[in-house]
């Protein structure tokens, strides 16, 4: 079990274990006291050995929507977060570059600009190619680790356009490098909202594509960096899709 904290910056960084162990004490739950005593060790609760309130944990343990964060390259690397939102506070659960978990807490409003941050969206020219469909099955091999799968459905996307912009775009898609990301956002609903939200991208060099459903296939549009954006201080759930009170879950 590993916990590095800095009390100076509240910085964080632990295994899963350990934060597990931080949410059970958060929620009143008892944890394993070997579990504790390294969290009081390194400063991650207070001198009465309950969980420091700046760490954000009570976010976790009740959030009103929950979001999670995965993002695969070209390559197989694989990124992956979790947040909790709530109106006191939204605490982030990220992968570290080392391999432990980082805990991270903001003002909930600024929720879209640390996804913003955490998907490196930044200045990207909008693609100028033509919108197209896939069938489902066929997206996984698209945004394989290999090359050999991807460049097969590459063909099949080039041999159907005339577009050249089109068969180089996914020339780049079939060569790398990229990131395909979801963002998806639950909550406990009222009957009218459906209790989610998500955001499918795919992201080159030569711009970012939105992936949406369409029956029993996925279309793939292109989209300014600026439209990303929009999609990301859209995705929480407005307080007339809330049934608050309910569980949307806690934990990692």
């Amino acid at each position: 079990m590993t916990v590095l904290f800095d009390a100076g910056t509240r910085r964080l960084r632990l295994d899963q274990p350990a934060f597990d162990a931080l949410v059970a004490l958060q929620a009143g739950v008892d944890a394993d006291p070997l579990h504790v005593k390294k969290l009081h060790a390194a400063g991650a609760l207070d001198s009465t050995g309950q969980v420091r309130s700046d760490l954000g944990l009570a976010s976790v343990v009740d959030p009103t929507a929950v979001a999670e964060l995965s993002m695969v390259s070209d390559a197989g690397r694989l990124i992956a977060g979790k947040a909790w939102i709530a109106p006191a506070g939204a605490t982030y659960l990220m992968t570290a570059p080392d391999g432990l978990l980082e805990v991270i807490r903001t003002d909930p409003s600024c929720f879209p600009i640390s996804m913003a941050r955490a998907v490196g969206l930044g200045p990207r020219p909008r693609p100028p190619v033509e919108p197209w469909k896939l069938p489902t099955e066929l997206v996984s091999d698209l945004v394989s680790a290999d090359v050999g799968r991807r460049q097969r459905v590459c063909d099949l996307i080039a041999d159907d356009t005339a577009n050249p912009a089109t068969q180089e775009y996914v020339d780049r898609l079939a060569e790398g490098p990229w990131w395909y990301w979801i963002l998806e956002v639950q909550w406990p609903a009222v009957v009218e909202s459906s209790g989610m939200r998500a955001i499918h991208a795919l992201d080159t060099s030569g711009g970012l594509l939105i992936m949406s459903e369409h029956g029993d296939a996925v279309a793939f549009d292109p989209i300014s960096p600026t439209g990303v954006w929009q999609l990301l201080t859209m995705i929480l759930p407005g307080d007339h899709e809330v049934a608050f009170g309910g569980a949307t879950g806690s934990g990692a």
